[in-house]
């Protein structure tokens, strides 16, 4: 495969992924829906988790280093909160990740 080739197979990935990302924000969205209102906040928020951690790890390699940085904040913020301390400390730390991971999926989404 030459450089030609691989670069177009990338490009058509990140479209994808960058087409993708309307409908992740509104999975993250019913996920933190499941959180706030207890609704097996637990597992919402593990499942939320494991999503944050994808974005964390295939944003930057695709070229959106922006998202992956702010999807690793998110993600080392639902840690923390999974491992207890200071609950409005942590909830509020968590919150801020969360909508500037959000803000940004809708900023990358629209190109």
């Amino acid at each position: 495969m030459t450089n030609d080739e691989f670069n177009n197979k990338l490009d058509g990935i990140r479209v994808r992924f960058v087409a993708s990302l309307a409908g992740k924000v509104d999975e993250f969205e019913t996920l933190m829906d499941r959180i706030v209102s207890d609704e097996d906040a637990a597992q919402a928020l593990e499942e939320l988790r494991l999503g944050v951690h994808k974005l964390r790890g295939v944003a930057p390699t695709l070229g959106l280093q922006k998202l992956g940085s702010i999807a690793a904040e998110s993600e080392d913020s639902i840690i923390a909160m999974t491992k207890g301390g200071d609950p409005t400390q942590t909830a509020g730390a968590f919150l801020g990740a969360f909508r500037a991971l959000v803000d940004e999926m809708r900023i990358a989404a629209k190109g």
